[in-house]
């Protein structure tokens, strides 16, 4: 028996399968590992599976990595998710879609992996009017598929921001009522949300969200007023054992900051001798040339708005 999709995952195989490697990822092996096998066998295959022995695993990596007759990988996200390479494909298909997109780009990073020398081609397939895209659906409203939002959370922190209520409002059902005095189950904003909230405040507020996290983690912090702060929006101190500390603290609420904001801090911190770090933090997130240089300075630190919301949610503040 086939489907849409079953006919249109063979169709794109086909248009590709001469010239390139493909991997396809299922998370269901009775509808569909074990129906994709028999479709695509004529081109030989290389599996993994949760029924795959671990001591043959390498054995099977290393089969699609350098037999040029074996020009599909068939396996599980979970069980061929991590610790192997996959990078002789040139195309990802991802057949069915777990609900948790971590597990997905998890899978697709062991075709991105060192030795890869071309472009990846990544295909995700979702049935309409079922509950595979209503699950989309919800994701996307919690911001749960941009990658900078993936990337930044692990997959514990994106199982939390699905609640009880989402899973009710996603498969139909209705969530009973709270009992008396309390809240229903899963009920609060999650993650994605608080950092949406924050990245729309004004800057002042933003500021002053920054210097409220740094207040509650023992600091006593004062924000600067006016445009002639040298690059600085806060400053905090709190004694410790080696005496007083000092931090000045750079707040840019954009989405994406560059090398030159650090540079700047930079000069603040080192122009001060009582000046023990500074610290960059932002409503979005960093460039890739903005944290490198941050990493090779020890007297900066940088503070991403996903991690910061992290912060303001577990030290109880208000968003």
């Amino acid at each position: 028996r086939s489907s849409p999709k079953l006919s249109q995952l063979l169709e794109q195989i086909e248009e590709v399968i001469e010239e390139h490697k493909v991997v396809v990822f299922s998370n269901c092996i009775g509808e569909g590992v074990d129906k994709i096998r028999p479709m695509v066998e004529k081109y030989g295959v290389a599996e993994i599976t949760g029924r795959t022995p671990v001591s043959r695993r390498r054995e099977v990596i290393d089969a699609f990595q350098r037999d040029p007759d074996i020009r599909v990988f068939l396996g599980t996200p979970k069980a061929a998710g991590e610790g192997i390479s996959l990078t002789k494909a040139g195309y990802v298909f991802h057949f069915d879609q777990w609900w948790n997109p971590a597990v997905a780009w998890q899978a697709e990073d062991r075709v991105h992996r060192k030795g890869q020398r071309g472009q990846v081609n990544v295909y995700s397939y979702f049935m309409e009017h079922t509950v595979e895209e209503r699950i989309r659906d919800k994701l996307r409203e919690k911001g749960l598929l941009f990658e900078e939002v993936i990337g930044a959370l692990s997959t514990e922190d994106i199982e939390s921001c699905m609640t009880m209520a989402d899973w009710c409002e996603v498969l139909g059902l209705e969530l009973g009522a709270p009992k008396e005095g309390g809240e229903a189950q899963g009920g609060g904003a999650g993650l994605p949300e608080t950092h949406a909230r924050m990245a729309s405040m004004p800057p002042v507020a933003f500021e002053q969200l920054v210097a409220e996290v740094f207040r509650r983690r023992g600091y006593t912090t004062r924000t600067t007023k006016g445009s002639h702060d040298g690059g600085v929006d806060v400053f905090a101190t709190r004694a410790g054992l080696g005496g007083k500390e000092v931090v000045v603290i750079q707040c840019k609420r954009k989405r994406e900051v560059g090398v030159d904001a650090a540079r700047e801090l930079l000069g603040v911190v080192s122009a001060d001798r009582m000046v023990s770090r500074g610290f960059l933090v932002v409503s979005g997130r960093l460039s890739r040339g903005c944290r490198e240089f941050i990493n090779q300075h020890g007297m900066l630190s940088a503070i991403e708005g996903l991690e910061l919301a992290r912060r303001a949610m577990k030290l109880g503040i208000d968003v």
